[in-house]
C-alpha cells in the first residue's frame, strides 16, 4: 500500500495530468460559421485510394485512371497537407501486400492528379493510417482547433467517395475534444462502404476526424441503423509525422 506521501504525489500527478485536459472543455464551444462554397471545397479536396495488383496499378497510370477492374478495393482518403499527406483508416491499406500498389486519386478538372501512394505510419488499434502520395495537394482540409471542445448536435458533414455530402446533414451524438483520442466520435452520418477514410467535417470544412465505421442492429430480418464513428487522432502528433516525412532542405 502506498504511504500517505506517495498518495499525496499521485493525486498531485494526476492533477498535473488531468486539469489541462479538463480545461478544455470548460470554455465557450467551438462554432464556426458555415462555409457558402462548402461544395466546391468539397470537390478540390475529394481524394479516392484504389488498392490492386503491380500490373493494374500501371496501367491505371497509363490510361490516367480509366481502368475497370474487378478485384480493386476502394477506400477515401483525406488529404491533411499541401505535400502529399493524406489520412485514411488502417484497414484500408492492409492488403498492400508484395505484389499489390495503392493509387490515390486526388480532386476533379484541372487539379486532378494521380499517383501511387507510400504508408508512412499505421495505428491498427485506432484504425488510422498516413500516406504519402507522390504529388503536391494544394487543397486539403485544415484541423479544428486542437484547444476547443465542439458540443453534442454540432452539425456535421462527411467526404466519403460511395454516400457524398449532397443532402446528408447528420449532427455530433456527444461533445468532442480537439487534443484528439482513441475513443470512437459518435454521429449520425450514414456511411457506406467505401467512405471509410474520409472526413468528417463541420459546416465550415475544418477536419474534426476520419470516418472509419457505421453500425446497424437488427431485429429478426429487419436491420436498423444505429450511429457512425470516426475517429481523431491528436492534430499535434499527425503534423510531427508529417514534417519527419519530409525531406530536410540541404545547403547548395
Amino acid at each position: 500500500m502506498p504511504s500517505l506521501s506517495m498518495k499525496l504525489l499521485l493525486r498531485l500527478l494526476f492533477s498535473i495530468l488531468v486539469l489541462p485536459l479538463a480545461s478544455c472543455q470548460t470554455g465557450a464551444p467551438y462554432q464556426p460559421e458555415p462555409r457558402k462554397d462548402l461544395g466546391k471545397f468539397l470537390a478540390q479536396r475529394v481524394t479516392l485510394l484504389v488498392t490492386l495488383s503491380d500490373e493494374q496499378a500501371s496501367a491505371m497510370m497509363q490510361t490516367g485512371g480509366k481502368l475497370s477492374v474487378k478485384d480493386m478495393i476502394l477506400s477515401t482518403a483525406t488529404p491533411v497537407s499541401s505535400s502529399g499527406h493524406l489520412l485514411t483508416n488502417a484497414h484500408s491499406v492492409q492488403e498492400l501486400k508484395p505484389g499489390k500498389s495503392c493509387v490515390a486519386l486526388y480532386s476533379i478538372g484541372a487539379n486532378r492528379k494521380l499517383g501511387k501512394v507510400q504508408v508512412l505510419w499505421k495505428d491498427e488499434v485506432a484504425d488510422l493510417a498516413l500516406v504519402k502520395a507522390p504529388f503536391a495537394t494544394p487543397y486539403f482540409y485544415p484541423w479544428t482547433p486542437r484547444d476547443r471542445w465542439l458540443p453534442a448536435g454540432t452539425p456535421v458533414i462527411h467526404g466519403g467517395l460511395t454516400t457524398g455530402p449532397e443532402g446528408h446533414l447528420g449532427s455530433l451524438n456527444h461533445d468532442v475534444m480537439g487534443l484528439g483520442r482513441r475513443k470512437p466520435i459518435l454521429h449520425s452520418l450514414r456511411l457506406k462502404p467505401g467512405d471509410s477514410g474520409g472526413p468528417l467535417l463541420t459546416l465550415s470544412g475544418e477536419l474534426i476526424g476520419i470516418n472509419r465505421a457505421v453500425g446497424f442492429t437488427g431485429v429478426m430480418s429487419t436491420t436498423f441503423f444505429t450511429e457512425s464513428q470516426s475517429v481523431r487522432p491528436d492534430p499535434a502528433k499527425i503534423q510531427r509525422l508529417i514534417d519527419q516525412s519530409r525531406p530536410v532542405p540541404t545547403s547548395p
